[in-house]
């Protein structure tokens, strides 16, 4: 194959017609809530259908999110209120305390480099290009706040709202694990829900003592926790559980040094305590803007038909 039937082929493959996704749910009440994490569906794009293109523009991350969020929507009821929740490239947390996931592997290649650049381009275009204009209508975006946060926000505004019913996480970030208590995740990398019941079984935890847990423990977000001591360990001693004496000195040392206060400031959800989703919010549920499916297609040369978002 030559290197301009390579390209037309790449091209190529961001017109293919979306998988066949599952048959729509009937519609429940009250309203169930249906969040996604966009941070988290990108980065699986990122790694699935990122060579794709259109015009010689990158759209695979664009597209790879799109498929995902139709193919995950339809698995809930018809009348679901879908919330897209995004990071803020500032962070108030980082601000705090500037080794916050500063351990995360940094751009080293070139090819590193344009993947980061082409993955950035493409986030930037999401929003505005692509899912506004389908008719995905509910976004939580604020300055200084991660996706968690957004997530929590609105979890907390769905369970206070009597309009809502059931509320589903679209993620697989075990932050999340401390909002099991309000609300049940869909974890796409296992293709299936996790409970409250889910973390008892696998950590012996609820959502309040996994918290507690993984500010003693450290986090994968770059927060230190206490030397020597892992999740299991800390879990234990969260819970009661007999716990070597040397172990239990090291904890209660870092809890008197703020160790462990400081950690639980970055690991509760949302962070400060913010609210990010306004009291008055209507939540609707997903109409597809059939002009909007037409410029999108055309835009980023995307074959999706109106029947396949029905």
């Amino acid at each position: 194959m030559t290197k301009s039937e390579k390209q037309t082929s790449t091209e190529n493959r961001a017109s293919l017609r979306t998988p066949i996704t599952p048959r729509r749910q009937p519609a429940e009440y009250p309203m169930p809530l249906v969040i996604f994490d966009v941070s988290y569906l990108a980065h699986r794009a990122k790694w699935t259908t990122s060579p794709l293109q259109f015009n010689g523009k990158p759209t695979g991350v664009l597209y790879g999110v799109l498929n995902q969020v139709n193919r995950i929507r339809r698995l809930f009821p018809s009348n679901a209120a879908l919330f897209f929740a995004w990071d803020s490239i500032f962070s108030l947390r980082r601000e705090e305390f500037p080794d916050y996931k500063a351990a995360r592997k940094k751009v080293v290649t070139p090819e590193e480099l344009k993947m980061k650049e082409e993955f950035f381009q493409q986030m930037n275009l999401l929003r505005p290009r692509v899912l506004e204009p389908l008719g995905f209508r509910h976004h939580i975006e604020r300055r200084g706040f991660e996706a968690d946060d957004a997530i929590a926000s609105a979890v907390e505004w769905g369970h206070q709202n009597p309009k809502i019913g059931k509320i589903w996480i679209i993620s697989s970030d075990d932050d999340l694990f401390q909002l099991l208590d309000r609300a049940t995740m869909y974890r796409p990398n296992h293709n299936r829900n996790y409970t409250m019941m889910d973390l008892f079984n696998e950590h012996g935890l609820s959502p309040q003592e996994w918290v507690m847990a993984t500010a003693i423990a450290g986090t994968h977000n770059g927060l230190p926790g206490v030397c020597g001591v892992g999740l299991k360990t800390a879990a234990a001693y969260v819970i009661g559980q007999p716990v070597s004496p040397s172990k239990v000195r090291a904890i209660e040392s870092a809890q008197r040094d703020g160790i462990v206060s400081r950690n639980l400031r970055f690991i509760q959800l949302p962070y400060k305590g913010a609210r990010l989703v306004p009291y008055g919010t209507k939540p609707e549920p997903f109409r597809l803007d059939e002009e909007g499916l037409e410029d999108v297609c055309e835009e980023f040369g995307f074959n999706m038909r109106e029947e396949e978002w029905a």
